[in-house]
């Protein structure tokens, strides 16, 4: 946006870099490869900073059209934007078992926990990682097959992290912790797929997505990255996406 004279202003409610900040090492992000996650996002937002850009630690309430425009709910009151990028992400699909987590953001508060990790994909082995790095005892629980990466399922079997075919319909509460199959365990955390997050505009008739800028049946709004790359979502992709939709809107 910079380069092309554009003012921009990115809430953000969280931290910067969203799920990628929990990543135990990213292999496929060009210029970057072997770092952890948290260190990626730490020069994303150093990188945001010299560029000049707004960034606003808060979290957007609710998005109405308006005049040319539209029209944010945020902490500091209505605020009109003429254009829109989407970019919220993901959020995770959950399970009727009380007190289990989604995400881990600082593995090394479980150190020294036994942690049912529930999942066989990309996000559960690279959790049972940085759990066992951290100096945890994780379990990996999948219910038909490991579909992680082969990197990812070599590095479990270099830490010995056990890993078990089960439901999780068999994982029952007992006490403050659980048990599954005899064994008993502190946490259990749930990594069993991820659903667009884009509640903030669902109400609006957003029509189709086009790639590669994400721009919207609606003009001036913008849906990227995992919020609507669904299987495809990566962060090298949602980068891409950015990239093309602050082209399209500096060719507008």
């Amino acid at each position: 946006m910079k380069k092309e004279s554009i003012g921009c202003t990115l809430f953000e409610g969280g931290q910067v870099g969203g799920l990628l900040r929990y990543a135990n090492r990213v292999e496929n992000y060009l210029g970057h490869h072997g770092l952890d996650g948290h260190s990626i996002c730490l020069k994303f937002r150093q990188h945001l900073l010299d560029m000049g850009v707004d960034l606003r630690h808060e979290r957007v309430g609710s998005v109405r059209r308006a005049e040319a425009g539209f029209m944010l709910n945020t902490p500091s009151g209505d605020e009109r934007y003429s254009r829109l990028i989407v970019a919220t992400g993901t959020t995770p699909r959950k399970v009727p078992l009380e007190g289990a987590f989604y995400f881990i953001e600082e593995a090394s508060r479980h150190s020294g926990s036994r942690v049912l990790v529930v999942g066989g994909g990309d996000i559960a082995l690279d959790n049972c990682i940085r759990l066992r790095r951290a100096g945890a005892h994780p379990t990996l629980l999948y219910r038909e097959g490991i579909r992680a990466n082969a990197m990812l399922r070599e590095e479990m079997e270099n830490e010995g992290i056990p890993m078990e075919k089960g439901d999780i319909h068999g994982i029952q509460k007992v006490g403050s912790g659980y048990s599954h199959k005899r064994s008993e365990y502190d946490h259990v955390a749930v990594f069993i797929g991820r659903e667009p997050d884009l509640e903030l505009v669902r109400h609006l008739d957003i029509g189709e997505v086009r790639l590669p800028c994400g721009e919207a049946d609606i003009e001036g709004l913008y849906i990227i990255g995992d919020a609507v790359l669904g299987r495809f979502g990566q962060a090298t992709l949602a980068a891409g996406m950015g990239l093309a939709a602050a082209m399209h809107i500096g060719l507008r």
